[in-house]
């Protein structure tokens, strides 16, 4: 891209460029990462699973140097209110992660900047495949990084395998874990309700399933100190549910 450009989470990217009737199309993109300098975008990526129709022209039209039509918009939501809050937990599947890594590096910097509350990131994912994890790798691994007083906690949730069917932690200070098997929201927030600093952020972007299972639980079993927001982009894979047996 060219130009001066400024991003902050929940911004949007279109293409009508892709083809004649995609102009007449409401087919929005979530920024997921962006490189700046002196706060001013260099390059963005999106991450994108391709399916039939606009998705798969926009994969046939990317080659290297091809340039596409693009509309930058938003932000949108209440994107800069993350900052307020003493804790966040996070809630993705699949190729929701994409909405959910522009907060984390946004309350990342604002840490680090003295400018956010936060004390506590919490990201649970579930991965639909175990490929999944490699779309955004490098993303992580700076996230990491860049958080130098550990405040971001990852765990990911994983189809089981014979070669691993237990608990792992890595990283530095055992901050990412991988577990077989599907999430359990009501388990995750309860103990991160106990974990908290100050107010709980929740963020989702997830399967419908395990959606409305994190609404119901804040509607009746939580306290005013916890807001659930839903991010802009949701996934549209159904749910996934794997069975593991517990290790001897």
């Amino acid at each position: 891209m060219r130009g001066r450009l400024y991003f902050a989470t929940s911004q949007l990217i279109w293409a009508p460029g892709v083809s004649f009737f995609s102009f007449f199309q409401a087919h929005p993109f979530m920024i997921t990462w962006w490189e700046s300098v002196d706060d001013e975008a260099q390059n963005v990526s999106l991450l994108i699973k391709a399916r039939d129709g606009f998705t798969d022209k926009l994969l046939r039209r990317s080659t290297p140097g091809d340039w596409i039509l693009t509309v930058v918009d938003g932000p949108y939501g209440s994107a800069s209110n993350a900052a307020d809050y003493g804790s966040v937990v996070m809630f993705a599947t699949g190729i929701g992660i994409a909405a959910q890594i522009p907060y984390i590096k946004a309350l990342i910097r604002d840490y680090r900047e003295h400018k956010a509350r936060t004390k506590r990131i919490s990201l649970f994912w579930q991965l639909d495949h175990t490929g999944e994890f490699d779309w955004v790798a490098d993303w992580m691994d700076q996230l990491l990084e860049e958080d130098k007083d550990y405040i971001l906690h990852i765990t990911l949730f994983r189809p089981p395998s014979k070669s691993a069917d237990r608990l792992c932690k890595h990283g530095q200070h055992n901050r990412v874990s991988e577990i077989p098997g599907t999430m359990n929201p009501d388990e995750i927030l309860y103990n991160e309700c106990s974990l908290r600093a100050g107010r709980l952020l929740v963020t989702v972007s997830t399967n419908s399933s395990l959606r409305d299972q994190v609404r119901r639980l804040i509607q009746k079993g939580m306290d005013e100190g916890i807001k659930l927001l839903e991010l802009e982009f949701q996934p549209m894979e159904k749910s996934v549910v794997w069975t593991t047996k517990a290790p001897v």
